[in-house]
């Protein structure tokens, strides 16, 4: 499967009306390529967001056919989340969007590289990761 999991930083830039996020989403959209966004990860992101612009990003995602709020889908999911909350407590929404990548065998876009070397550092396998850059 092709596709790729959000993560809260790309998240946050679609809800704040960043343009990059917004066309590579609407270019996944026009491509039928999927895009899983993790509940967990989800609610962090819109706890960083103001009210109009949650608004905003409900209205996104509600309106990209290819776009999946992912829960946990069963047992064993949940199962590897509590495996990788345990390497990274401070850090749920990284937790279920690694979860979600490593159920799916999709990467994770993010917008901030950085956000993620500490999670990398304390994982024993390789975070699959895409950084949107607007170079």
């Amino acid at each position: 499967m092709f596709g790729y999991v959000f993560d809260d930083t790309t998240l946050v830039s679609l809800g704040a009306g960043d343009p990059e996020p917004s066309a590579l989403l609407a270019s996944l959209h026009n491509r039928d390529i999927r895009v899983s966004v993790p509940a967990v990860t989800l609610a962090y992101a819109f706890a960083e967001l103001s009210a109009d612009q949650c608004a905003e990003l409900l209205g996104i995602l509600d309106a990209m056919s290819n776009v999946a709020v992912q829960p946990l889908g069963d047992s064993i999911a949940a199962l590897e989340l509590s495996e990788i909350t345990g390497l990274i407590p401070d850090d749920p929404a990284a937790a279920h969007a690694v979860t979600a990548a490593r159920t799916h065998d999709l990467e994770i876009l993010t917008v901030d590289r950085a956000r993620w070397r500490p999670v990398e550092e304390r994982l024993p396998f390789r975070v699959p990761l895409v950084e949107l850059s607007n170079d």
